[in-house]
């Protein structure tokens, strides 16, 4: 993967426009990024501003944010190529501080992406970002991602092994786990064609099959490992166990394990100290 341009070289750069394909969109009001800023070699920076939506503010809608900005990142400060397919192998997001979960003053901020130096050269291909999510009186949320840089002739030849899953199967499901409804119509979705559940929709899910169970509490954080693609064809199932204040679980899929997930949630009438 290419590094950028070098340290020594590099000052903080002029804001500048950020265009929807660098965050895999095609629309500019689907982009919640904008004034891009080239901070060192190795950080990004951006404005964020999620746009209203009816009921309370979702926490993957902050994991969107990010996401724009690690992808951004790969693009316009690393040199990835928008041919190649990036790969999101991790990815997760927590408050660090206490009472701001669904509040309105986190839906627009500044976000910052930080390359990870890679430990040797066998991992060039492989990006590992942290982020700060920053509003007005400061930081807070933290996050981390692990992508993938996959030439897309080596990616369709993985993807045409995936498995034939047939959607109605019929199945029971295994013990202990039950649908989980991925919502095709959801904006994190929309505008961002994938051959594959990705890794917004199953986050979006995942938070609302917790909101469903848990409707007095509100996510504070969200980690997901991803094993092996979800397919469209049929619905994936998930079952977690629920520890109070932390929720830990899978989503399995024909069969196979499709991704861990671990959430910590809080309670909705919680106020700030």
């Amino acid at each position: 993967m290419p590094t950028g341009r070098d340290a020594a070289s590099l000052h903080k750069s002029e804001p500048t426009t950020v265009d929807p394909a660098d965050v895999h969109k095609s629309r500019p009001e689907n982009v919640w990024i904008s004034d891009m800023r080239q901070e060192t070699a190795h950080t990004l920076s951006a404005a964020f501003s999620i746009p209203p939506a009816p009921g309370r503010p979702r926490f993957v809608e902050l994991m969107e944010v990010q996401r724009q900005a690690g992808m951004l990142q790969l693009h316009r400060q690393l040199e990835v190529s928008r041919d190649d397919v990036l790969v999101l192998d991790r990815i997760g997001l927590r408050f660090i501080v206490d009472g701001v979960a669904g509040k309105d003053a986190v839906r627009r901020g500044v976000v910052r992406s930080h390359r990870v130096a890679a430990p040797d050269r066998r991992t060039r291909r492989t990006s590992r970002q942290r982020f700060g999510v920053e509003i007005a009186r400061g930081l807070v949320a933290l996050g981390r991602s692990q992508v993938r840089v996959l030439p897309r002739p080596l990616y369709l030849r993985l993807r045409s092994r995936a498995d034939d899953l047939q959607a109605g199967s019929g199945d029971a499901a295994p013990t202990g786990f039950t649908p989980l409804t991925i919502a095709a119509t959801d904006r994190l979705a929309s505008d961002h064609l994938s051959d594959h559940v990705t890794a917004m929709q199953l986050a979006a899910a995942l938070e609302a099959s917790i909101a469903g169970a848990r409707p007095d509490s509100l996510v504070t954080s969200l980690k997901l490992a991803f094993h092996t693609y979800t397919e469209p064809a049929t619905q994936p199932l998930v079952r977690w166990s629920d520890r109070g204040d932390r929720i830990d679980g899978e989503v399995s899929q024909g069969g196979l394990l499709r991704a861990h997930f671990s959430a910590r949630v809080e309670a909705s009438d919680r106020r700030e100290p």
